[in-house]
């Protein structure tokens, strides 16, 4: 608990923290930390919310992004090992968008599409295949608010054993009076108790 930390700890952060009592699967415990640095009035957290860039970041390698987004036929790049296995295992309807793609010649920017791509199979379990090889159109809803990222409401706040834990979690957070948010991923940024509630809002 907070009393065990030591005085100049608790002078400077506080920390609430998520802990259901049952685990998830395969023994998996839904835990997460939120710390508040009290000087900064910033909140930082583990996996709860993202703020996805629009552009790639300097945290990430633009050689790597480009090689997820570089996906002719004949790249031999990360970008077309991705697009031949979704061919191979046809999910759903994927060799005929991947063909239909290779078809014709893609002009569009390899760093950017790589990001994109980067980021939608990050935080879906499973996007669609259409979303793969041509990601702008549904990345273009992610950047601009805070959010819960969708591969982690699907795999952990939906379930019951978490969410009475995590209503109680997301009221004691929003006590806290912070105005920067420094997430685990992407990007840090402004935020408030306010855009904390709202972003969790739709999975309690």
């Amino acid at each position: 608990s907070a009393s065990t930390y030591p005085d100049d700890f608790r002078e400077e952060f506080e920390v609430k923290l998520l802990r259901p009592s049952q685990r998830l699967g395969l023994g998996y415990a839904a835990s997460e930390a939120a710390l508040y640095h009290k000087p900064t009035h910033t909140l930082a957290l583990t996996d709860a919310i993202v703020n996805v860039p629009a552009k790639p970041t300097q945290d990430y390698e633009a050689d790597n992004l480009r090689g997820v987004g570089a996906d002719a036929k004949t790249d031999k790049s990360l970008g077309q090992l991705v697009l031949a296995l979704l061919r191979l295992t046809d999910f759903e309807g994927g060799r005929d968008i991947v063909d239909a793609y290779w078809s014709k010649p893609s002009s569009s920017d390899s760093l950017q599409r790589g990001w994109e791509r980067n980021v939608l199979l990050s935080l879906f379990f499973g996007p669609a295949p259409q979303s793969i090889v041509e990601p702008h159109a549904s990345f273009s809803k992610l950047p601009g608010a805070w959010r819960v990222a969708p591969v982690t409401e699907t795999l952990v706040y939906k379930s019951d054993r978490v969410r009475p834990e995590l209503q109680r979690w997301v009221d004691d957070v929003s006590k806290w009076d912070f105005t920067y948010v420094a997430p685990a991923h992407f990007e840090a940024g402004k935020g408030s108790p306010s855009e904390w509630k709202k972003a969790l809002g739709p999975v309690l």
